[in-house]
């Protein structure tokens, strides 16, 4: 037993446990911020100190052997507990500290969320970094559990028990378009008859011709004219200038759609789905002092009013 925790350290253990989530050395290396052939000797120690393979190409995936899987929860806890124990002698001060944080957005949480992110930082902490990475509603959970990201903004629930989440606000939905092609006054309540005579964009992350808004008409005994569907929201508002095309996006992109492209906005003549979106990480990422900080900084720029 001494010979073998002797020939361990908590790199390569961080190596086992990062092959476990992702099942590949690309991503693994990726992961860890380090080559593939430093991942490729971990394992070979790894191999040795166990006498096991541990990790099997099958596919085109690394799949675990038996005993990998029985250590992987024990290995995972005393990663997890060491963790904890240098998260409470370190010090964690926003002002100085050079930590890096990979936080998932969606096309909408870039524009809706991360500018006042942006601001906080580079007023309160200089020298933090984030590294953002582009995520879609579908696949910002798989990306979380394979560890390409620490945190993502979702607007899906999240109730498995891998995750944890924090509710950051409800979101509504209004209509955009230019006010040169749109009869009604900016702002006020487009009638219903309005919106059925345009053609309409719509944001569809999966690709669908349909969505929340078709329900509502539905309801209605109505239906609307889908022109262009779009599979993020910032290149649909991009395109609306100039047209009379309407689009129903949420809320916190009008000042985006205004701002940037000199659009205007009107309230719906139905009422509007109220999304929830959260801030999502897993369980296994503790929350060192680093991790807490960068958390509650959305937490507090979500619940202020700027957003």
């Amino acid at each position: 037993m001494a010979d073998l925790i002797n020939s361990l350290d908590l790199n390569l253990l961080k190596v086992f446990r990062a092959l476990s989530q992702t099942q590949s050395t690309t991503r693994t290396a990726e992961m860890l911020n380090i080559s593939q052939s430093a991942v490729s000797r971990a394992l070979g120690k790894l191999r040795t100190s166990f006498n096991d393979p541990l990790f099997e190409w099958r596919g085109n995936t690394m799949q675990p052997s038996a005993v990998a899987r029985a250590l992987r929860p024990d290995i995972e806890e005393a990663l997890g507990c060491a963790e904890k124990a240098l998260a409470q002698v370190r010090q964690f001060d926003p002002q100085t500290s050079e930590t890096s944080f990979t936080l998932g957005l969606t096309d909408y949480a870039i524009y809706a969320i991360f500018p006042q992110l942006f601001s906080r930082i580079r007023q309160e902490s200089p020298f933090v970094s984030i590294n953002l990475r582009n995520v879609s509603a579908r696949d910002a959970l798989q990306r979380l559990s394979e560890g390409h990201i620490e945190f993502a903004i979702v607007s899906q629930s999240v109730h498995q028990a891998e995750f944890s989440a924090d509710r950051l606000f409800d979101e509504d939905y209004v209509i955009v378009g230019d006010r040169n092609g749109i009869s009604e006054a900016p702002g006020s309540v487009m009638q219903l008859e309005t919106y059925l005579t345009h053609k309409h964009m719509l944001c569809s992350y999966s690709g669908d011709r349909r969505g929340w808004v078709d329900e509502e008409l539905e309801k209605l005994g109505q239906t609307r004219d889908i022109q262009f569907v779009f599979e993020a929201f910032s290149p649909m508002v991009s395109n609306l200038g100039g047209t009379d095309l309407l689009a129903t996006i949420p809320r916190r992109l009008v000042s985006f759609a205004e701002e940037t492209f000199g659009l205007s906005h009107w309230e719906l003549p139905f009422p509007s789905v109220c999304h929830s979106f959260h801030l999502v990480m897993r369980r296994q990422h503790r929350l060192t002092p680093a991790r807490a900080w960068f958390r509650q900084t959305i937490l507090s720029i979500a619940n202020s009013d700027t957003l």
